[in-house]
C-alpha cells in the first residue's frame, strides 16, 4: 500500500514549502507540488494547514541507557557478550517501572534539546 500526503506544508529544516505532497510506502518515494499531483490510488491524508517534518528521533534507542552515562564500571570487557554479561544484562533485571520512566523523560529531554540544537 501506498500514502500520500497532500496539501501539505513541509519544512525540511534547510527550507520551507507550501502546497507540497509526498508520497510514501516504508521510505519516501516521491515530494513535489501539488500541480503536478497524480491520485495513484493512493490512502490520502489531507495535510491541509500542518507541517510535515523529517522525523525528530531516531527510531532505535535503548533510552534506559542513559543511566549507564558516565559510569565507571569494575570490569575490562573484552568484546561484546562480556558487556551485555556484566552491565546490560545486570542492570535489566534490576531496573523497576520508576527507573524506566525517569530514563524515558532524561532521553526525551535530551532528544528535544538536539533536535533544537539543529533549527
Amino acid at each position: 500500500m501506498k500514502y500520500a500526503f497532500i496539501n501539505a506544508k513541509i519544512y525540511d529544516f534547510n527550507k520551507f514549502s507550501e502546497n507540497q505532497y509526498v508520497i510514501f510506502d516504508d521510505r519516501i518515494l516521491e515530494v513535489g507540488h501539488m500541480n503536478d499531483f497524480k491520485d495513484d490510488n493512493y490512502e490520502i491524508t489531507d495535510c491541509k494547514d500542518h507541517l510535515v517534518l523529517p522525523s525528530l528521533v531516531c527510531g532505535h534507542a535503548h533510552i534506559y541507557s542513559t543511566f549507564a552515562r558516565g559510569m565507571s564500571v569494575p570490569f575490562s570487557a573484552t568484546n561484546f557478550q562480556e558487556i551485555l554479561d556484566q552491565l546490560w544484562w545486570k542492570m535489566d533485571r534490576n531496573l523497576d517501572n520508576k527507573m524506566n520512566y525517569y530514563s524515558g523523560i532524561v532521553s526525551a529531554t535530551d532528544y528535544m534539546k538536539m533536535e533544537l540544537q539543529l533549527l
